[in-house]
């Protein structure tokens, strides 16, 4: 039953830590764009990776990582194990308060403005890579590398 888990929970970091690291990425790559269309993809883009990818990913990671902790005969007083689940809790607050509504607003707009024939617009790439975006996007790559780390060095353990 261990390895099933592990292979579970691996496959579920995966599309967690994937999913996460292309929106990221994607964000990153088309902030200096101003073509209406081109944001809108990325926006959607976003939206379906943090539909189908982050929050799944993250949700079985959390499921079969508890289960693993019992299987392997670690304990949830360990200090890695601990640090896992508050990273997790607060990188799932952090992306679904600030990012999904970002990415859902940034949508949003960009389709409005296409309805309206708007081809290229500052004001939707303002929107769309602004400070607190990069900074809160860059703040959860590095908790996911942090997953990682904690998952794989087990420290104290």
């Amino acid at each position: 039953m261990y390895e099933t888990m592990l292979t579970l929970h691996i496959l579920a970091a995966i599309l967690f830590g994937g999913g996460m690291f292309t929106a990221i990425l994607t964000g990153f790559a088309t902030r200096g764009w101003t073509s209406t269309l081109g944001i809108a993809h990325a926006a959607d883009l976003q939206k379906r990776l943090s539909q189908w990818a982050v929050i799944p990913g993250a949700v079985l990671a959390l499921l079969f990582g508890s289960g693993l902790v019992t299987e392997a005969g670690f304990e949830f007083s360990d200090g890695w194990i601990i640090g896992a689940y508050v990273l997790w809790l607060v990188t799932m607050a952090i992306g679904g308060s600030v990012m999904d509504r970002h990415y859902r607003r940034l949508s949003e707009r960009a389709h409005a403005l296409l309805a309206e024939g708007v081809e290229e617009s500052p004001e939707l790439q303002g929107l769309h890579g602004t400070p607190r975006v990069m900074v809160v996007g860059l703040l959860l790559g590095v908790f996911v590398v942090l997953f990682e780390y904690l998952m794989v060095a087990k420290p104290g353990a």
